[in-house]
């Protein structure tokens, strides 16, 4: 978490005095929100990797895509580049530092399940669907006090 801000910088007021365009404002607010909420995210002590991996993809599907849209309208609709540009380098660091948490979470991770196929299909020949066995081994031990 070394080099991340806490958050994203706001959209600095218009130079004419006019409001944002409210796609512009939606855009700034959905890129606001993701970042800080995937800052809460890896500020946690045990890590998920699931909820890593959503949060990286929020960032890499839908963040990154609204920085691109606003970097290609900036010029026509006044947006600092300076703000586009800090923007995208605290995306950057952090999508970099959520890889990598990811990537350390799924090393430690261990799972301890096993596959049960407690029924089994067995063909007859005949039209039809299979007739379906359950495993009497399975439904001793399912049934069993211990």
């Amino acid at each position: 978490m070394e080099g991340l801000a806490d958050s994203i910088l706001p959209l600095p007021d218009r130079e004419d005095g006019h409001a944002w365009a409210a796609n512009i404002q939606q855009a700034c607010y959905v890129i606001q929100t993701t970042y800080a909420q995937s800052i809460q995210l890896l500020r946690q002590s045990d890590l998920d990797p699931i909820r890593l991996k959503v949060h990286l993809d929020t960032l890499i599907d839908d963040v990154c895509p609204l920085l691109l849209s606003l970097a290609e309208v900036a010029e026509t609709e006044v947006i600092p580049e300076d703000w586009i540009g800090s923007s995208t380098d605290a995306v950057g660091k952090l999508g970099h530092q959520m890889k990598e948490a990811y990537e350390n979470s799924c090393g430690r991770e261990t799972l301890d399940v096993a596959s049960i196929a407690p029924i089994s299909s067995s063909a007859s020949g005949q039209r039809g669907r299979p007739r379906k066995t359950i495993s009497k081994a399975y439904l001793q031990a399912a049934m069993s006090p211990s």
